[in-house]
């Protein structure tokens, strides 16, 4: 579960739902279709494990600290998801 959590709250799923969802106003309507749509990649136990790591720490900290600075972790959350997905951002 919680490694499903990590992909769907990645910069990557924010990405694919803003093109592949319903655009209504400001909003996404992400329907229950189109979110059983949303592609899962293949991963590693390892892959998988650093992704559930990361989420609970950002529970735990958000659990103790709802204003917690988290950024770093999230980075590190859409790191490894860009890794499974083949996305590779070249930034110089």
């Amino acid at each position: 579960m919680f490694f499903i959590l990590g992909i769907i709250n990645s910069k990557y799923a924010k990405d694919w739902f803003y093109s592949n969802a319903k655009h209504r106003g400001a909003g996404v309507d992400v329907g229950v279709d189109k979110l059983r749509s949303f592609p899962i990649p293949n991963s590693t136990i390892s892959q998988r494990q650093q992704i559930i790591e990361v989420v609970k720490e950002i529970i735990a900290k958000k659990s103790i600290a709802p204003k917690t600075d988290i950024s770093v972790l999230v980075h590190k959350i859409d790191s490894i998801v860009d890794c499974l997905y083949g996305v590779f951002n070249n930034k110089l």
